[in-house]
């Protein structure tokens, strides 16, 4: 079973930096925002756009 989870982790691992250089290599900047936890995640989806 650990096998099984280290596969997996080592896939994620490799996901995520094919997709942060991927990130990196098109963008000239790459503006992270930090989240947290769920609330935050609720709060952002509900806000309404100032343009409407």
């Amino acid at each position: 079973m650990s096998r099984l989870h280290h596969e997996v982790a080592v896939r994620r691992s490799t996901a995520l930096h094919a997709l942060t250089k991927q990130l990196a290599t098109r963008f000239a900047v790459v503006a992270v925002k930090a989240l947290r936890g769920r609330t935050a995640l609720r709060m952002e989806q509900m806000k309404i756009p100032a343009d409407t």
